[in-house]
């Protein structure tokens, strides 16, 4: 396991590289840097989209399985985004094809901070799923570029 990973499963929300440290808030990324970190941006924007639209219609659903007026509106306007996504697939696919560690440990905290279940347990199975398969990711992907 390389180092950048190791600093993905430490300090919840902070992730250290060589040029500075970067922290994950709720309401998005805040780096502190004396360098440049390149970040998957339009990749960022889309998962946040998709997490914050899943997030609604959960919220929507829990109480009484049902989705009132209200609660579709609110779907509504958080699905708006995904016009997004699919307008900038390309770019997102590019990013994706060019990431580093460093660019995927920092979507996978943005996953982290932004996924939310009442249920803690559960969410923190799914948050160290998504770790796993990240890192599964990155070894393939750099056992086959080497």
């Amino acid at each position: 396991m390389s180092l950048t990973w190791l600093n993905c499963l430490w300090p919840p929300g902070y992730f250290m590289t060589s040029g500075g440290t970067v922290k994950i808030l709720p309401i998005g990324l805040k780096i502190y840097s004396p360098i440049k970190i390149s970040i998957m941006e339009q990749t960022t924007k889309a998962l946040v989209t998709l997490i914050e639209t899943g997030n609604a219609v959960i919220n929507a659903i829990q109480d009484d399985n049902k989705v009132d007026f209200k609660e579709s509106m609110q779907i509504s306007i958080k699905a708006l985004g995904l016009i997004g996504i699919f307008k900038n697939l390309g770019k997102i696919k590019e990013e994706l094809k060019n990431r580093t560690q460093e660019e995927m440990c920092l979507l996978v905290e943005t996953f982290k901070a932004k996924f939310d279940l009442k249920n803690d347990d559960a969410e923190q199975k799914v948050e160290q799923g998504i770790e796993v398969l990240a890192q599964l990711v990155m070894m393939l992907h750099f056992t086959k570029a080497a």
